[in-house]
């Protein structure tokens, strides 16, 4: 008898016939439903690999490594760019001629910390 049954057998002499039954049913319920999750947790492993949900790789020209103030960001050549008249969209929306740190990652002189 696992504790919460025994419990629940020490508290019965308090409880009324219709609580009883009302924890019954949500025993009942809990059940159904930790069965309905496990199918689905079983079925999600079960999914062939060429059916899921893949990132694409970004191309090595599209990823920007940046050292923000001694903090080391990678995003999106086309985020840095999304606004087109920001600084950061005119230093690299063309050729990169930017100083790079010693592990070859832009340097912006500004505070990193978000």
């Amino acid at each position: 008898m696992d504790p919460a049954t025994k419990k629940l057998k020490t508290l019965s002499g308090s409880l009324s016939e219709t609580d009883l039954d009302n924890i019954a049913q949500l025993r009942t319920e809990i059940d159904q439903l930790k069965h309905a999750l496990e199918q689905h947790l079983a079925n999600s492993h079960a999914e062939p690999a060429a059916t899921r949900t893949t990132a694409a790789p970004m191309q090595g020209a599209d990823l920007v490594r940046l050292n923000v103030g001694g903090v080391p960001y990678c995003t999106a050549r086309s985020t840095l760019t999304k606004f087109r008249d920001s600084m950061l969209a005119g230093s690299f929306s063309g050729p990169l001629s930017l100083s790079a740190d010693h592990e070859g990652r832009i340097f912006i002189d500004r505070d990193g910390e978000l």
